[in-house]
């Protein structure tokens, strides 16, 4: 076995008070009172640090045993304070002199290789971190990382093809404008015609009437037939705009009706792309651990690496409350946790043999244990943890008194049957013992009476008698 007080522990404990509390141990050796760190850590997990000399005093440096921590102001029932060890990489004594002791080697030693093991803790605290982030987070955040991917090309591919639904809509637009345009050009080309058409019947029609020779005539109304032919396909012609014009105000119709869904669909993907951003950009906040277990999204409380390192001891803090029944132990020292617990055999037992008994628990170090024997005895054991320190078994004991009742009668029960018209069986002589003692005494202290008794094997009487001052006088005699 090493004779090394310094063991490959952590070197970090946890203390929960009861009221008025002062004083708490430190169970590995510590070279310096500096060397430790103590404080309160707050419901929501944030260590605070008190202040040697200000908040607590420490004794036991150098001792193999470790030493107490004694707070100067009482604690509060239910605080949590951490103690930790925290030794700096420095030559606290100085080697002199052509020898040097065996003691300052080995505190030279010592002190080094308490510094390596809270380094290992604390690396230890980091790779914890790294550990619960890669295995527990990180597959998280990949898989809302990837949900997030499929809407984003589901939501690319809906805005292409609103985009395209939207180019052709505003084609369409344009090409109805460009109809329109073309139709109301043609309806005023249209409407010139037919004017110049009109007039040049009328002027046919005029000079027909006028005409004095057949031929003159003829060629009148000739004209004047092709003009009217012109006039009605003008008139045709206007006709046909004015449909146009209504076929493209259908189509001007149909064209905003399509912008304007566009447009709506646009804004809908536009705000749908706005809050999937913002849901991205909430992924790369930093995270919480919680006392429960749980990672909080957006509570940047823990973003530098000290913070990191106090991870692994609020993960150490979390402790299911589970009921542990029926579960069988093989030492009593270890049924720390409320339930019921058994054992054969078990070590720490009140004395060799089968036990079961229950466990009420505040935590490991504050706690009762009530058990009963099965094999070696049937009697009741009481023991209790204060702060880790176990007391010895106690046998529960009681007065145990018979019940009274009509078919379970005695002596002294003071029911019915105990007593004869009136009188008490206590009053009345069962049996006569013979003997040179009086038996059966029966007396009064009004004068004149008599004591009846037994004297050997004979009745006597005589009168009845007080011992005054130092002698018998009989009772009503002068």
């Amino acid at each position: 076995m090493s004779e090394n007080a310094i063991t490959q522990d952590n070197r970090e404990k946890f203390y929960t008070s009861v009221a008025g509390q002062t004083e708490f141990p430190v169970t590995f050796k510590f070279q310096q009172d500096d060397d430790l760190e103590f404080g309160i850590i707050a419901e929501d997990g944030l260590f605070g640090a008190l202040v040697l000399g200000a908040d607590f005093s420490v004794s036991g440096a150098e001792n193999d045993a470790g030493g107490t921590v004694t707070l100067l102001a009482p604690a509060i029932a239910g605080t949590q304070y951490r103690l930790r060890g925290k030794a700096t990489l420095e030559l606290n004594k100085k080697l002199t002199g052509a020898r040097y002791s065996p003691e300052t080697t080995n505190s030279l030693f010592e002190r080094s290789l308490i510094w390596i093991v809270e380094q290992v803790r604390d690396v230890n605290a980091i790779n914890l971190a790294f550990d619960h982030f890669t295995g527990v987070t990180l597959p998280v955040f990949y898989s809302i990382r990837d949900q997030i991917s499929e809407q984003l090309q589901t939501i690319i591919g809906l805005e292409a093809s609103t985009l395209a639904a939207k180019n052709d809509a505003v084609s369409a637009k344009d090409s109805a404008v460009s109809a329109k345009t073309n139709a109301e050009t043609a309806n005023s080309q249209a409407q010139v015609a037919k004017f110049g058409s009109e007039t040049a019947r009328d002027i046919a029609q005029s000079s027909a009437s006028s005409a004095t020779s057949k031929a003159a005539e003829s060629a009148y109304s000739a004209i004047a037939a092709e003009a009217s032919r012109q006039v009605s396909e003008a008139a045709q012609d206007a006709s046909e705009g004015a449909r146009d014009r209504a076929e493209i105000a259908a189509t001007n119709a149909e064209a905003d009706a399509i912008l304007t869904a566009a447009d709506r669909i646009q804004t809908g993907l536009d705000r749908q792309a706005a809050a999937e951003s913002a849901a991205v950009a909430e992924l790369h906040q930093p995270i919480e651990a919680t006392a429960s277990g749980r990672t909080l999204i957006n509570q940047p409380n823990y973003t530098t690496m000290r913070d990191l390192l106090e991870l692994p001891s609020i993960f150490a803090r979390i402790s299911p409350a589970t009921q542990d029944t029926g579960r069988e132990v093989d030492d009593w020292d270890n049924a720390n946790s409320n339930g019921i617990w058994m054992g054969d055999d078990a070590a720490n037992a009140p004395k060799a043999g089968w036990f079961i008994g229950e466990v009420q628990s505040h935590n490991k170090l504050w706690l009762t244990q009530r058990v009963w024997g099965f094999s070696s005895d049937h009697k009741e054991y009481l023991r209790f943890s204060a702060n880790g320190t176990w007391s010895g078994w106690m046998v529960v004991t009681g007065d145990y008194h018979k019940v009274w009742h009509p078919d379970n009668d005695g002596h002294g029960s003071g029911l019915d049957a105990d007593t004869l018209d009136g009188f008490h069986a206590s009053q009345f002589a069962r049996d006569i013992r013979l003997g040179s003692q009086w038996t059966l005494p029966k007396s009064s202290d009004q004068p004149g009476y008599v004591v009846v008794g037994f004297a050997g094997t004979q009745m006597q009487v005589r009168p009845l008698q007080r011992w005054i001052d130092g002698g018998w006088y009989t009772v009503g005699v002068a």
